[in-house]
C-alpha cells in the first residue's frame, strides 16, 4: 500500500492525495483499534490541487467506497458461514473510511489548519461512525 500511495504522490508536483479504506479491530485490552487499509480511491478529475490546496472532488470516490462496502459486506456473509469458530475476525468488521492520504510539496512537514479541520470532521461524523484516523 506503501508503494502505491507513493507512486501516486510523485505524479503531480502540487498538493494531492486519495482516501483509503479497510477496517478497523477492536481490542479489549486497549481503547485504539489496529487500523488495517487494505486500499486508496483516487479522485477523478475534478480534484482541486494546488500548490497550498486539495481537494478531493465530486462524487465518484464516495461511489466507488460504496461498491467497495456493498462486496465486502457479500464477503463477510460467506465467510461467517464459511468460519463458523470464529478465526478470522477481520471478517467481522466493516469496510470503513480510515481517512485521506494527503502530500504537501516543498517544506510543508505537517498539517495544515484545514488539514486538521478536515480530520476533525472525520472523527466526528456519528453518521460514518468511525471516530478513528490513521496519521502518520
Amino acid at each position: 500500500m506503501i508503494d502505491k500511495i507513493v507512486a501516486n504522490a510523485l505524479i503531480y508536483e502540487t498538493e494531492t492525495g486519495e482516501s483509503l479504506i479497510g477496517f478497523a479491530l477492536r481490542h479489549n485490552d486497549r481503547p485504539e483499534p489496529d487500523l488495517y487499509v487494505l486500499d486508496t480511491i483516487a479522485p477523478d478529475a475534478s480534484a482541486v490541487r494546488a500548490s497550498t490546496y486539495f481537494e478531493q472532488g465530486d462524487d465518484l470516490q464516495g461511489d466507488i467506497f460504496n461498491w467497495f462496502y456493498d462486496n465486502w459486506e457479500t464477503m463477510r456473509a460467506r465467510m461467517r458461514t464459511i468460519n463458523s469458530d470464529g478465526a478470522l475476525p477481520k471478517w467481522d468488521a466493516p469496510l470503513c473510511h480510515l481517512g485521506d492520504w494527503h502530500k504537501h510539496p516543498g517544506t510543508l512537514v505537517e498539517p495544515s489548519w484545514g488539514d486538521t479541520s478536515t480530520a476533525r470532521e472525520h472523527i466526528n461524523d456519528r453518521r460514518a461512525g468511525t471516530p478513528q484516523l490513521l496519521v502518520v
